[in-house]
Order: structure tokens, then C-alpha cells, then sequence
């Protein structure tokens, strides 16, 4: 310490300042034990002790239910320039159009299909991904680019629902914009950590709960599987952001093997 016009003094050698917490001088008990063991003692006596690792609590996801979505309200309400065309037949479904898609607000009405998404009746959210399909593939990039950001922010709100249904449907969307405008690739890399990060619980058997029989496990198949297939073709239509690419994608979903090429 260097006092204003006077001498430099030595500090005592036992006089150690340490800023923060003080170190313990016996560590806590149980630290190797696992970590289903040291949550229970945080309702036992041995949590008044202090001497004792009581671990980190379990993270809780609320699994919310789907409900009716505001995409249908404005839909019975004539705002969107499109209807269900019923001429194709039940096996065909498509989207019947009053103006062309060109002209269509893009910006207002792209964040609006992606919460139709969260829809409690299957056919709104089918006339929302359909809606979200030919708008993406009938406009041209550079006007689709400047709406990323609020169609990320959109994806997110849908995912944070921690509803399955969502995700498969969500998973199903991100395909076929892949598929629909594959130029939109390079353009969605610095996007891929909002829209793939609320998708890692249902890697690796987090579709499959312990000791639940999943009897639409043929019909639907398995969730897992089609996130690493979209991952996959993510990582394809990155271009020259393929490395970009794979490093977000890896901060989104660890778990994720990246290929060779992209390394």
C-alpha cells in the first residue's frame, strides 16, 4: 500500500487479504456421490449442516399444451389473400391464392403463419406451413433476408411451448424451406443457434419418456432422427458458411456429429 507522501509499507506476513469468499478449509462432504444423491439431502438434515455437497436442483421443462391460435382469428377474418383450395381433393392440399405471392407483405405476414403453427386443430397449422411454403419458394431471397430475424424470433416463441407436436411440425416447416429456397442457406447461418436451440431436448430419446409406450413411433417416426436430418441438410446449403454453419449448429445441439467436409 502506498500511502500520499509517505513511505512504501510492508505489509505483515500474516495480514492476507483475499477479495471474495473466504476458501473452505475442509471440503464439502459427499462432492464424488451422484447427482440424484445430493439433491435429496437438500430436504433432509443434512442441509442445515453447511458441510455437505448439495448439488444443483433438476432443471423442471413445463410441457405446455397446443391451443387455439390467433393465425386462426385473423384467418375467419378474411386478413391473409388465401384460402384452402378444396379442388385437389383430400389426398392433395394446397393453398388458393387472390393476389400473387410476389406482392404479398411478407414481413407482417411470415411471423403471423409461424404461431399458426402452435394451433390446437391440424388443419390450421397445415394451411399456415402450407401458406409459409409457397410464400418462401415464390419470393425472391433478398426480400425474404431482411424478415430472418423476426421469422428466428417467431420459430423460438413456437419451440419455447416445449410441446412435441410443435417441434415435429416446426422441424416438417424448416425442411421444406430448405427444399423451397435453398439460396436462403448462407443467409440463415447466423440464425441456426435461435432456431435449433430449444430442439435439443428432443435429441438423443427426448421424444421418448422412461417407461412410455410410444405407439405412433412407425406412424410419425422417430423426432430425433428428423432433427439430425435437417441438421444434415442445413449444413449442405451453407456454402461457403458451411464451417460457420456447423460450429452454430454444434453450440445448439452438442450432442450433434459434424461431418468431415465441414470441419
Amino acid at each position: 500500500m502506498i500511502c500520499s507522501g509517505g513511505p512504501k509499507s510492508q505489509p505483515h506476513p500474516r495480514c492476507v487479504h483475499i477479495c471474495g469468499p473466504q476458501p473452505r478449509r475442509i471440503p464439502l462432504l459427499g462432492r464424488c456421490d451422484p447427482p440424484e444423491c445430493k439433491r435429496l439431502r437438500a430436504f433432509t438434515y443434512q442441509a442445515t449442516q453447511a458441510i455437505w455437497d448439495l448439488g444443483c436442483p433438476e432443471r423442471v421443462v413445463r410441457h405446455r399444451p397446443l391451443q387455439y391460435s390467433k393465425f386462426r382469428e385473423n384467418l375467419a377474418n378474411g386478413k391473409y389473400p388465401f384460402t384452402l383450395d378444396h379442388s385437389g381433393g383430400l389426398s392433395t392440399k394446397r393453398l388458393a391464392w387472390a393476389t400473387e405471392i410476389e406482392l404479398c407483405d411478407v414481413a407482417g405476414m411470415l411471423p403471423e403463419l409461424v404461431e399458426g403453427l402452435t394451433d390446437k386443430d391440424t388443419i390450421f397449422s397445415t394451411i399456415a406451413s402450407l401458406a409459409i411454403t409457397d410464400l418462401i419458394s415464390h419470393t425472391r431471397a433478398s426480400k425474404i433476408v431482411p424478415v430472418l430475424p423476426a421469422f428466428t424470433l417467431a420459430v423460438k416463441s413456437a419451440l419455447r411451448l416445449n410441446n412435441e407436436t410443435i417441434a415435429r411440425r416446426t422441424v416438417s416447416l424448416l425442411q421444406l424451406v430448405c427444399k423451397a429456397q435453398p439460396n436462403l442457406g448462407p443467409n440463415l447461418v447466423p440464425f441456426l443457434h435461435g432456431l435449433l436451440m430449444h430442439l435439443n431436448q428432443w435429441v438423443a430419446g427426448g421424444s421418448q419418456k422412461k417407461g412410455e409406450i410410444i405407439y405412433g413411433q412407425k406412424k410419425r417416426g422417430d423426432l430425433s432422427e428428423k432433427i439430425d436430418a435437417l441438421l444434415c441438410t442445413l449444413e449442405s446449403i451453407a456454402g461457403p458458411e458451411r464451417k460457420l454453419a456447423a460450429c452454430n449448429i454444434k453450440r445448439a445441439i452438442p450432442t450433434h456429429m459434424i461431418t468431415e467436409s465441414a470441419m
